[in-house]
C-alpha cells in the first residue's frame, strides 16, 4: 500500500516507473487529498532504495517482501521489521534485553518500548489507509 499527497503524486509515478513498476492510483477514502496504489511484481526490485526514494514523496506506504517490512509514516519516519519464514515479524533477544533494561522495571514504558519495536505505532497510522479502495474495486467486479 503507497499513499501520495496529489502535490507528490508526478514524481511518485516517475521513480516507481524507472523501477518497471506501472502504479494504478485511487483516491484514498481516509484522506481524499491523497492517492493510493498497491503494487504487486514478481520482478526483484531493490526494496531498501525503493523504500528510501518512496519516503521523500509518500505520506505512508508498506513494502512487504519476504524476509522483511518497511512501514513509513510522514510523522513517524521507516521503520523496518524483520521476518521469519512464517511472515511473522521478529524482535530478536538482544532488542527484548535493551527493552527490559532501558524501561528498569516501569511496566509502562516496557510496553512503550515493545510497541515501538514491533512497529505497531506505524502498523496503527497506516492500517486505516489499507482498507482504501479494495473494497470499491471488489464492488466493480460484482455482477
Amino acid at each position: 500500500m503507497l499513499s501520495v499527497a496529489r502535490e507528490n503524486l508526478a514524481s511518485a509515478e516517475n521513480l516507481l516507473r524507472s523501477l518497471e513498476l506501472e502504479p494504478r492510483w485511487f483516491t484514498q477514502p481516509a484522506n481524499p487529498r491523497t492517492f493510493q496504489s498497491r503494487l504487486l511484481t514478481s520482478q526483484p526490485v531493490p526494496v531498501a532504495e525503493l523504500a528510501s526514494a518512496l519516503s521523500k514523496v509518500a505520506f505512508a506506504f508498506e513494502i512487504d517482501s519476504d524476509f522483511e517490512c518497511f512501514l513509513f509514516h510522514a510523522g513517524l519516519g521507516i521503520k523496518t521489521l524483520q521476518k521469519d519464514t512464517s511472515g511473522e515479524f521478529v524482535i530478536r533477544f538482544g532488542q527484548l534485553e535493551e527493552i527490559r533494561r532501558l524501561a528498569a522495571g516501569n511496566r509502562g514504558e516496557y510496553e512503550r518500548l515493545l510497541r515501538l519495536a514491533s512497529g505497531q505505532s506505524w502498523l496503527d497510522m497506516i492500517e486505516p489507509l489499507r482498507s482504501g479502495s479494495m473494497a470499491l474495486e471488489g464492488l466493480r467486479s460484482v455482477g
